[in-house]
């Protein structure tokens, strides 16, 4: 499963080198990409989260975005409000974000990393089949002994 950090607004090159490789492995597979996406939980989090979508199709990837992080309802689990910070007034995008969500808002860090690996594994435990991994793992196996 490819990765990739953008710390912020991902750069036009790195946008296009995740495009490249979400369109290669669709042509190959014809599986549509699901993008497990993790930001801050503030006005530029969910934004940069718009961003993003937006340079893939604009790339032509056909995908699904799956936030795994940070939201409202990992805060409230977690009880992470100790954590919180105000929203700042001067973000263009804090209004909607306070009509959403309120005043306070999160940076992905404070969330514990156990959270994250829970989250990625229950939507992958989703959509995987167990059985046919293991018939195609058998078969690479086959191969190999005869190599």
């Amino acid at each position: 499963m490819p990765l990739a950090s953008s710390r912020g607004y991902g750069s036009l090159k790195l946008q296009h080198d995740v495009a490249k490789v979400l369109n290669e492995r669709r042509s190959k597979s014809g599986q549509v990409a699901i993008v497990y996406f993790i930001s801050d939980h503030d006005p530029s989090g969910h934004d940069l989260q718009r961003a993003w979508k937006d340079a893939l199709r604009h790339f032509g990837v056909l995908c699904v975005f799956v936030r795994i992080g940070l939201t409202q309802h990992q805060v409230e689990v977690e009880n992470l409000d100790r954590l919180a910070i105000e929203v700042k007034p001067s973000d263009s995008r804090s209004k909607a974000f306070i009509e959403q969500y309120g005043n306070r808002c999160w940076e992905a860090d404070v969330l514990p990393t156990s959270v994250i690996e829970e989250a990625l594994d229950s939507h992958i435990r989703a959509w995987f089949d167990a059985k046919l991994w293991k018939r195609r793992d058998a078969e690479i196996e086959r191969a190999r002994a005869l190599l």
